[in-house]
């Protein structure tokens, strides 16, 4: 890969962020941005033998720049839907001629429901990929991908326990064009302590039916030795393979996460051994967030203090005004002659 390409990529990873980087979460009202950038390697192959690997020809090279980007939204606090895309730059070297491709390769959606939470949490997913890059095996293009249609149902289940979140994921993944069927899985195991953590995991897959070309490997062979420098990375016949890797991250406040991380192969067959690499800002913060009912009910008595106006057409004027004067009864005038009387009497006989 030239410098420039490299560059390019370490700018994109400072500017994406890293999904995925711990726990799984749904939250209602929430809105996430992620991306995460990835560069993987490999000049060697897991042979059909399982565990067995040899190295690619002599001067022969693999590599690619994987960036996610996904959008996730959470309905309810239970149920999320994601849509994503990835963009892939790959490199393929030999002592001949390097050939490289970019391409948005595929956009995904994900529907995420958090079926239980205690004990444990238990998350049923399901992602539909649709491929924006096909196979040409006339082409003389690099392939970036499987060029597929994707259907993966999985099971996601997580404990935590006080710092400590231990995970497992199984999943069954459909590709057509004639593909093996796959069996998918992951497991590991999140330590946090802030602002530090550290998660390690185990993630691969496994070949359930067989590929149209199970018996006759050496078509899609032919094409991958000839633009891909001999890589099964994309495109193999029946494909199994076993990572495991280690991500390390620290929160500078509640909103950003550096992160590093690394990844490599351990086992496998019909497939590439290769390293990632990664590094990058993780933001997973949500950039919007529907008010609770509490803060409609405090926002709605704030606003109507401020902006108290009475309505003068609701008044009765009537109650600020006096009583009237009432008029003397004709009982009451003669009873105030006769007091006058008398007390004139009783003054007259005094002197």
């Amino acid at each position: 890969m030239n410098l420039a390409s490299a560059a390019a990529g370490f700018i994109l990873l400072l500017y994406g962020t890293l999904c995925h980087s711990q726990e799984t979460r749904v939250r209602d009202g929430q809105l996430d941005v992620s991306a995460d950038l990835s560069y993987y390697s490999s000049s060697q192959n897991f042979d059909a033998n399982e565990g067995a690997f040899e190295a690619l020809d002599a001067g022969h090279s693999y590599s690619e720049w994987l960036l996610n980007s996904q959008l996730d939204y959470g309905w309810t606090d239970r149920l999320s839907t994601a849509a994503g895309l990835n963009i892939v730059h790959a490199t393929a070297d030999d002592p001949n001629f390097t050939r490289s491709n970019s391409q948005v390769r595929d956009i995904y959606g994900v529907l995420k429901y958090r079926a239980f939470s205690k004990p444990f949490q238990v998350y049923l997913k399901t992602k539909a990929l649709i491929p924006l890059f096909t196979v040409d095996s006339n082409s003389d293009e690099v392939i970036l991908g499987d060029g597929a249609i994707e259907a993966e149902p999985s099971v996601l289940v997580q404990w935590p326990v006080r710092s400590f979140v231990p995970y497992a994921e199984i999943g069954y993944r459909y590709r057509d064009q004639g593909l093996a069927t796959l069996l998918t899985y992951q497991a590991g195991l999140l330590y946090r302590s802030r602002p530090l953590w550290i998660k390690a995991f185990a993630t691969g897959f496994d070949t359930l039916s067989a590929d149209q070309y199970t018996n006759s490997p050496g078509q899609r062979n032919l094409v991958l030795d000839r633009v891909n420098a001999g890589s099964l990375r994309h495109y193999s016949v029946d494909p199994s393979v076993l990572d495991a890797g280690v991500q390390l991250g620290i929160d500078l406040n509640k909103q950003f996460l550096l992160l590093v991380g690394y990844q490599t192969a351990l086992n496998g067959s019909n497939y590439s051994k290769g390293d990632t690499f990664t590094i990058g800002i993780d933001i997973q913060r949500a950039m919007y967030s529907r008010p609770s009912k509490k803060s409609k009910v405090r926002r709605h008595r704030r606003t109507s203090r401020e902006t108290f106006e009475p309505d003068e057409s609701q008044i009765d004027e009537t109650l600020f005004e006096p009583d009237p004067i009432q008029e003397p009864s004709p009982e009451s005038n003669k009873l105030n002659r006769r007091l006058k009387q008398i007390e004139k009497e009783l003054e007259d006989s005094q002197f």
